[in-house]
This record gives structure tokens, sequence and C-alpha cells, in this order.
């Protein structure tokens, strides 16, 4: 079983929870704390912990989370910083950016990862930062990527006419590495989303949701995939993403990791000036977007104020000694049919050098036992 590692990079001493922070409330030497912490994470993932995968995302002046405005930076770092380990995107918004600008930086940066690169492509994002309105976030982005992907593959220049984007002479320097072009996913739970990923044969990503849930958009991808476009989408086409903490009892991991993990939903998203803006009323989503879901769909706007056991017994947050974090992933990776998790060690107001034993024991005590397991079901399946 592949481990991939999310890596939030926020402020920690932010003086409220309000979703934005005020500049003068930013401590220079701190940010560069933070950045320093980081690339010596991104060291010891290959070198000490073996993790399979590490994944940037793209954010805006969020305290939470904004100290990543450029996902693709990170990986640049990452490619020489590494050797083996996956580099991902998670992802890069394709309404906010111009897609040649975009597609020729991500092309770039697979070479320098000697073809490392997994690119992850977001249609949500910190709209309010560019004043593009989120109801155009979906044409934006499909015509953003159909310039992206083309420009990767095309052997002749080519010109582009639609409504975002009128542009006469496009010629991609340079080409991918991969062919045709990098492994690549989407973070959704919509139904279009998940429609369009399984048209363009794009894999799936989600979180912030229950298992039972992310579930229903596995089972909805999958199904659609085959019923809709011909092709049956295998083990390593979804991924989950989940909080993650390891302690040496439940007990210890409860007591240092609860009070952050019940910030994370309060302070992830949301609060004014800016509105984090994903409902039917502002356009984002449809009416139809989550109707295939038996219930009344929870994801990160709905988990607010939810108890720790609440964030447990849901499978947001997978919490506690080696043996419960890997029974617990190992749960999860059965119900939803996949092969590969990806874990978010910092959460709430946490830094990198906060999570050190967690993510040691993580790499010590969880991962061999995940992989051994996964062998074990794949021995039995050639059996």
């Amino acid at each position: 079983m592949k481990v991939w590692i999310f890596v939030r990079i926020g402020y920690p001493n932010r003086v409220t929870g309000d979703y934005l922070m005020k500049g003068r409330n930013y401590d220079r030497t701190l940010g560069l704390e933070i950045y320093d912490e980081t690339m010596d994470f991104i060291r010891r993932a290959e070198e000490v912990y073996g993790f399979d995968g590490l994944f940037f995302p793209e954010h805006h002046s969020r305290a939470a989370n904004g100290l990543s405005p450029s996902p693709n930076l990170f990986a640049a770092a990452a490619s020489v910083l590494t050797k083996e380990i996956k580099i991902g995107l998670m992802g890069n918004c394709i309404p906010l950016h111009h897609p040649v600008r975009l597609g020729e930086e991500l092309a770039l940066l697979d070479n320098l990862s000697h073809g490392r690169l997994v690119v992850g492509i977001t249609r949500g994002g910190d709209f309010w930062a560019f004043h593009i309105p989120s109801s155009e976030s979906r044409e934006r982005f499909e015509e953003g990527w159909e310039i992206i992907s083309k420009g990767w593959q095309a052997e002749e220049p080519f010109a582009h006419h639609g409504k975002y984007w009128d542009l006469e002479y496009i010629a991609f320097l340079p080409r991918p590495l991969q062919q045709p072009f990098p492994e690549t996913w989407i973070p959704s739970i919509s139904a279009e989303s998940i429609e369009w990923a399984a048209k363009n044969r794009v894999r799936l990503a989600a979180s912030w949701s229950p298992t039972e849930q992310i579930q229903e958009s596995f089972e909805y991808y999958r199904r659609y995939a085959k019923e809709n476009c011909g092709w049956e989408p295998g083990l390593d086409h979804c991924v989950v993403s989940r909080d993650v903490y390891v302690a040496e009892t439940n007990a210890k991991a409860r007591e240092e990791a609860e009070e952050n993990l019940l910030i994370g939903p309060a302070e992830e998203f949301g609060g004014s000036p800016a509105k984090y803006g994903r409902s039917v009323e502002d356009k984002y989503f449809s009416e139809r977007a989550t109707s295939y879901k038996k219930g009344q769909h929870v994801g990160v706007m709905e988990i607010k104020g939810w108890s720790y056991e609440d964030l447990q017994d849901s499978g947001i947050v997978i919490a506690g000694d080696p043996d419960t974090v890997t029974e617990k992933i190992l749960a999860q990776a059965k119900t939803l049919v996949l092969n590969k998790i990806m874990l978010r060690p910092v959460f709430g107001r946490l830094r990198l050098s906060q999570v050190n034993k967690s993510m040691e024991l993580l790499a010590k005590e969880v991962v061999p036992n995940l992989r051994k397991a996964a062998l074990a079901v794949a021995a039995g399946a050639t059996s």
C-alpha cells in the first residue's frame, strides 16, 4: 500500500480563527522557520521516513494554510531534495491561472523531477483573491484543462478560441517527460466533476467527508466510467485524504492531538471578510451535485463543531497508537477499494517540527504493516 503525505503549510501563531490574517500580525522570522522546517521535512520524507509521495496545496492569504500560494515552487524544491519519491500537487486551481503558463510550468516540473510529477488539478480555490466569480469556475476549469492537456500532446502549434481564452498560437515548451502526460488527479465530490474525471480518465481524490459518503463518490466514479465511458478504474484510481496522528497509546494521541484536530475544521474555511463560497446559492455547486448520495452531503462546512469521537468514528481523522492507526487505514482502504492513502500530519495550528514523533511512529510501525497487508492481499488475489 502506498502512503502519500499532504504537506499543509499554515501560519500557527494567528491571533484569531479568522479566515484571513492581517499583514501586521505576520512574523517574518517565524515564517522563515516554517519554510525551513518544510524543506527539512521534504528531505526526511524520503531518506528517513520512506514515504511514497509528497503533495503540496495551493491557497492564498488564508491564515490556516496560506503559506503555500504556489505548490509548484515546493515541488521544484522537492525535485532537488529527493530522488525517487513521487512529487505531487493537490493541487493547482486551474480557474485562477493562465493555462499556457501553468501547462508549461508543470511540464518543466516533470522534467526537473525526472518524471516523478503527479499533477493534481482543482476547480475550487480562493476565487475572491483573484476576483473571479465562483460561478465561472467550472467553465474556466474545463477550458483551461483543454488547453493544458492538448498543449502537452500537440505535435504542431494550434489555436484556441474559447469563452475565456483567445489564443492564436500555442506551442508548449518544454514537453512533459511522462507520456502522454503525468498522472493526473482531481479532488471532488460533485457529480459533474466526477463525470468529467471519468470522461477524461483523470483520477479521483476526496477528503473531509465520512468514509461511507466518500465510498458513494468513488462508486459513482467507477460506475460512470464503466457504463458511460467504456473503461474501469482500478485500485490506483482513487485516493482518500485523512488527518493522522500516531502516539504510543490511544490516550496519548488524543491528549496531544485533540485540540488541533478540532481547530482544523473551525478555522480552515469560511469567515469574513472573504467568503469560502462553495454552495448552490453562489452557483459553485448545482442542485444535482450531490444528488447521487443517499442522504444529505456532509463536507467540511458541516463538520464544524464535531467532537473528537465524531471525527474518529466518521473516518475523517485517524489517530491513535500504531496498531489502531494501521487498523483504521486498512479498514478505509477495504471499504473504499484503494491501494493508497494520503495522510495529512499537520492540522489546526501545529507545525511540522511538532509532529516528528508522530511521523517516526507512522514510518516505523504503521507503513511497514500497511505494505505487508497489501502484499498479502495481492498474493491472495493471484493464488
